[in-house]
């Protein structure tokens, strides 16, 4: 990728895979102390859960069988190999995306108002950088795998953000970007959306 221009936002491609923080030691089955969970269901969990030896032994017959590519990975793919830049804001996601050190401080960095609610700093970061210019590339060889985890508050601490990330810029894909988190729109609308804006 020597040949990429200055001003451009690779994002990677992103895997999920299995989700094992709750597992202390996902081998034998052993929980975090906090979490009171039955045998049952620890003898059931170490059959699907990645563990350390699986990474370091037998990475790619282990990840391969557990991983996959999440609905906005789907979508961030479609944006960013089209022709049609005002939806690829979409492609900076802090999961796996490139950039050069002067295109972070010339966009100003992360907006710090978002606080410590989860949800749409990076796709707002990512705004900023379309709107200076930037060029974004998607790339299936610069992957990563990234682990699911929940998150108790999800959908209200991301709506908060898309409030504020809406308010700051005014942009009706903002809008369609909670719909799609929310199960409202599908991959293929939001993609058109994305890249249809009039």
């Amino acid at each position: 990728m020597k040949h990429l221009q200055e001003k451009c936002v690779v994002h990677g491609k992103i895997y999920s895979i299995s989700e094992v923080k709750f597992l202390l030691d996902p081998e034998k089955g052993i929980y975090y102390p906090y979490l009171n969970r039955t045998r049952s269901l620890s003898k059931a969990m170490v059959k699907v859960c990645v563990t350390e030896a699986n990474i370091l032994e037998n990475f790619e017959e282990t990840i391969g069988k557990v991983n996959r590519v999440t609905e906005m990975e789907k979508v961030i793919q479609e944006v960013l190999s089209g022709e049609s830049g005002e939806g690829k804001w979409i492609g900076f996601t802090g999961g796996n995306c490139s950039i050069r050190r002067t295109a972070f401080l010339e966009a100003g960095g992360f907006d710090e108002k978002f606080g410590t609610r989860w949800g749409c700093e990076d796709f707002e970061f990512g705004y900023r950088l379309m709107q200076l210019g930037y060029d974004f590339i998607y790339s299936d060889r610069a992957c990563n795998y990234h682990l699911m985890h929940y998150r108790l508050d999800f959908t209200k601490e991301h709506s908060l953000n898309v409030k504020y990330f809406y308010e700051k810029h005014n942009h009706e894909n903002i809008i369609h970007l909670q719909e799609f988190v929310e199960n409202k729109i599908t991959v293929e609308q939001f993609v058109y959306f994305l890249t249809n804006y009039e």
